[in-house]
């Protein structure tokens, strides 16, 4: 069984905190501008206190903010595992495994996963138009792995 290590797990985990925290500040001073009418222009303020309005969009905007920092962290591998035609994913957040046949998969590439930090990820290719990405891991981590997974990884296709 050959091994391959994407990135930090940890970075994934950072990364759904982030966000998280990011849609708690928003959230907040949504909700504060519908409850605390001073803290709106002076021609919004006759409304009054909206403390529902303020409480469900806050709330709403809290959500959508934590869902897709959810997303991005559970939706790339950590780990690529190879083994006699067989490539098994690791996800870091939530823990899992899943397997993928070498005869599913239509190419194996990179991706930039961030242009300012020159960062990038493994996309595997499905034959039915998925795309698997791995963890962002840095440009000069990235080349000597690549080269040696293309010799490697399902090297037959």
């Amino acid at each position: 069984m050959i091994q391959y290590a994407f990135g930090d797990p940890a970075y994934l985990s950072k990364n759904f905190l982030f966000m998280t925290l990011l849609g708690l500040f928003s959230g907040g001073i949504v909700c504060a501008g519908f409850i605390f009418p001073q803290l709106r222009k002076r021609e919004f303020r006759e409304s009054g206190s909206m403390k529902k309005t303020g409480i469900v969009m806050g709330g709403g905007i809290f959500l959508v903010f934590a869902f897709a920092g959810y997303w991005v962290a559970s939706h790339r591998f950590t780990r690529l595992d190879f083994d006699s035609g067989k490539v098994a994913l690791a996800y870091h957040w939530p823990g899992r495994t899943r397997s993928v046949a070498c005869g599913e998969i239509r190419m194996i590439d990179f991706l930039k996963a961030n242009a300012k930090t020159g960062t990038l990820s493994l996309a595997i290719m499905r034959k039915d138009g998925s795309v698997l990405k791995s963890a962002p891991v840095s440009r000069w981590d990235f080349s000597p792995l690549w080269k040696e997974m293309q010799q490697t990884v399902c090297a037959e296709r």
